[in-house]
């Protein structure tokens, strides 16, 4: 999941609470359980196509990589 998190009910337990963390990120705080669930729920093929672009575009512009002839493993959680 994230963060540490198993599943969704560990959200409210161990990432909601982490404040100071969110704020680093430039978040007010992590969503709760309900807020991770919705947002599951409503990723559709498109959301996934935007995600896939998104991530391709952020990894091109802060790549140090791009001239390696190997292949380069990529975790996006």
């Amino acid at each position: 999941m994230s963060v540490g998190c198993e599943s969704t009910k560990d959200t409210n337990e161990r990432l909601h609470p982490e404040k100071v963390v969110a704020n680093i990120l430039g978040m007010e705080k992590f969503p709760d359980q309900s807020q991770i669930n919705h947002f599951l729920q409503v990723m559709d093929e498109e959301s996934i196509k935007q995600l896939r672009q998104i991530h391709h575009e952020i990894f091109i512009k802060h790549s140090n990589n791009l001239s390696y002839n190997e292949e380069i493993v990529v975790d996006f959680d």
